[in-house]
């Protein structure tokens, strides 16, 4: 079917109260001392027109951000970098090879070598920390530039950044979006549209404490995932989507009860 184009229904994520404050989990592989990858892309709206990226940048780590979990042989192929850094010319396409290609090329490899070697695919990630700027207004550091989030003027903040729930809805927007992409290149797919959006509805008593009974994170998530493909079925499509949300780092961690705990420094 050529331009196939396929709008999904709507569909809900199940939230628990905490998962307003649960950290991201990202998907995170080591394959040597210094070499490894992941997804964060702190984006509400992401898309692929034309075969081309617009709107949305990989924001990895930073090589050597990791502890060393593995001292098994470099992986085959890999330049000693981190895969997470899109600066890295270790991750660009080959000549004559399309972008496509060269991510399909990417996740064989890696794949392979995560099967041979599964006790290099755990680590620690790293740590985002939250530092007070002025009023409810905070910067958030970590390898990579920092991200800022602030509160509504109405519950005293100065809406000088986007909120923290802003941002999670950010974070599942960009990495399904990702995921979809990944899934479409494993299959060999040029996508010519991609995009996501993610909204939700909160109750604020639940954040004011207002009312003990309302939960402070939102009541619903809905994702709409729109994509399109030259000659490809949309059964296809679909496909291609279940895969991705069954493998999305973010919608993981929103749809499954992680642990969660708190450790107090005072003084």
């Amino acid at each position: 079917m050529r331009g196939s184009l396929l709008v999904l229904p709507i569909q809900k994520v199940a939230v628990r109260a905490r998962c307003e404050r649960t950290a991201v989990q990202r998907c995170r592989v080591t394959f040597d001392e210094k070499a490894d990858f992941g997804l964060a892309m702190p984006i509400l709206l992401i898309g692929v027109r034309r075969g081309r990226a617009i709107g949305w940048v990989c924001k990895p780590e930073v090589t050597g951000s990791i502890p060393v979990r593995s001292t098994e042989p470099r992986m085959p192929g890999l330049a000693v970098t981190t895969l997470r850094d899109t600066r890295s010319t270790s991750i660009h396409p080959s000549q004559g090879e399309s972008v496509m290609e060269s991510i399909r090329t990417a996740m064989e490899r890696a794949s392979h070598y995560l099967a041979e070697h599964p006790e290099a695919a755990t680590a620690s990630d790293s740590v985002a920390r939250a530092v007070h700027e002025d009023g409810l207004r905070f910067r958030v550091e970590g390898p990579w530039s920092p991200v800022s989030s602030d509160m509504a003027e109405s519950v005293g903040g100065a809406a000088s950044a986007p909120t923290p729930g802003w941002l999670l809805r950010a974070a599942l927007a960009a990495c399904d979006a990702t995921l979809v992409a990944m899934e479409a290149a494993r299959d060999g797919i040029e996508l010519t549209d991609l995009e996501v959006s993610v909204e939700s509805e909160s109750d604020f008593r639940g954040v004011l404490g207002v009312d003990p009974s309302v939960h402070a994170g939102p009541q619903w998530v809905r994702v709409r995932i729109r994509l399109a493909a030259a000659d490809v079925t949309e059964d296809q499509l679909r496909a291609i989507v279940e895969r991705a949300e069954s493998h999305s780092p973010v919608r993981d961690a929103l749809a499954r009860e992680v642990s969660l705990t708190t450790e107090l420094v005072t003084g």
